[in-house]
């Protein structure tokens, strides 16, 4: 009996160790570091959660990451959800009206070819909202500041960031190009937030587009066929 509490002891400890070394640093930014390191920590560094906080705001609650996080689990606790595949990627910024409360890991990774050709309706129209929405929240991240502007201004600086990164407008875009556009972003999203990713394809139409997803285990990452 002496001999199991010395172990669970020592295990303990070892965790705790673990935590304080590997739990206060700004590696924390990344999302794969931070559930392999340090989600199943009682707490974390100062240094830890402030970086994971910036970088993950929607995963956190008074400065503190959520505790503890899961993958594909839907896991909803005092109204908030700890699912990082189904939880917002940015902080709450509204652009044009649009929310981005839907652009979540699960959601953006199905943003590809079959999603912009089964579009029904207007699709252009509604194909051009839903990309210039994720490519809003995409410059935010890289310029903070376009969160504070006023919302013409705002509309006018993704317009000509638009042109500049891709070369033309979105009018001017076919769903071809809109696809090409999202897997772009996305990749350099994911790159940002420290979500691994792997590369697979869509089939349409008996053509295979190329399509960069997250891959930690996200529901939506099993839509798609890897690219062996």
């Amino acid at each position: 009996m002496k001999k199991i509490i010395a172990i669970i002891t020592l295990l303990t400890t070892q965790a705790l160790s673990i935590c304080l070394i590997d739990c206060n640093t700004t590696k924390c930014a990344d999302l794969s570091y931070y559930m392999q390191k340090c989600n199943n920590c009682k707490s974390v560094g100062k240094k830890c959660a402030s970086s994971f906080c910036t970088n993950h705001p929607e995963l956190c609650k008074n400065n503190q990451p959520l505790k503890p996080l899961s993958v594909a689990t839907a896991d909803m606790r005092d109204e908030r959800l700890h699912d990082v595949c189904m939880a917002p990627l940015f902080a709450k910024f509204t652009f044009e009206g649009n929310s981005n409360s839907t652009l979540t890991p699960d959601n953006i990774n199905t943003l590809n070819i079959v999603f912009f050709e089964q579009t029904k309706g207007e699709a252009h129209k509604r194909n051009i909202g839903s990309v210039r929405n994720v490519l809003a929240n995409y410059f935010a991240l890289l310029y903070p500041e376009l969160r504070t502007y006023p919302p013409h201004k705002a509309s006018e600086q993704v317009s000509l960031m638009i042109r500049m990164k891709f070369g033309k407008t979105l009018e001017q875009s076919n769903n071809l190009d809109f696809h090409t556009m999202i897997d772009t972003v996305r990749a350099e999203i994911y790159k940002r937030k420290g979500i691994k990713t792997t590369k697979a394809f869509e089939k349409y139409k008996n053509q295979n587009y190329p399509v960069t997803i997250s891959n930690i285990g996200c529901h939506s990452e099993k839509l798609f066929k890897s690219i062996r």
